[in-house]
């Protein structure tokens, strides 16, 4: 299989510049752009440059340069799709950082947030963590040790997890110490 020389060309500069392009000018659009047109250029540029439309080019320098700018395209769509790490992006570029983007610093930086819900690592241990504080406020003890047991069964080596569902254990059963049972009662 041959290559039109023109894309030739066109991947052979696209992959000396990658480390200076930014996932804007990559997807060749403008940051302003609205979401679905970000999610069309990345398919227009997924479709020029996806791996398989060169399965049979027998250079495996210029295969290995297209698989190269398809993954920084794909990387480019998967954080300019999600609003909030795309204006996490957006201000990483106003100051002048990296044209890429470390979704995994970004991560974990988001995880030692502080306020009730950074004691949690996961967004499903925080959704636990959050509805379990809020039973709390509402002294709804039992329903605050249920909700701190699943944010700890999400995340058991987190010890501030269980340091919430021990004070609403010891709530439960400091407001039920000396309450007669509400078990099930039969009538004859």
């Amino acid at each position: 299989m041959t290559v039109d020389a023109r894309f030739r060309t066109e991947v052979e500069t696209v992959v000396t510049l990658l480390d200076h392009l930014n996932y804007y000018q990559l997807l060749k659009v403008d940051p302003a752009t609205h979401h679905q047109d970000v999610q069309a250029a990345f398919f227009r540029e997924s479709r020029r440059f996806h791996p398989d439309r060169y399965f049979g080019v027998d250079d495996p320098a210029f295969k290995a340069a297209v698989l190269t700018i398809y993954k920084r395209i794909a990387e480019a769509y998967g954080i300019l799709k999600e609003p909030e790490l795309r204006k996490a992006y957006d201000a990483q570029i106003a100051a002048g950082g990296s044209v890429r983007f470390d979704r995994a610093e970004y991560e974990q930086a988001s995880r030692k947030v502080s306020g009730p819900g950074g004691d949690a690592r996961t967004s499903r241990g925080r959704k636990f963590l959050l509805l379990g504080l809020d039973r709390l406020r509402r002294k709804d003890y039992a329903g605050a040790v249920m909700n701190f047991q699943f944010a700890a069964n999400t995340e058991p080596d987190n010890d501030a997890l269980k340091a919430h569902l021990e004070k609403a254990r010891a709530a439960l059963a400091e407001h039920t110490e000396g309450t007669p049972s509400q078990g099930y009662r039969l009538r004859f």
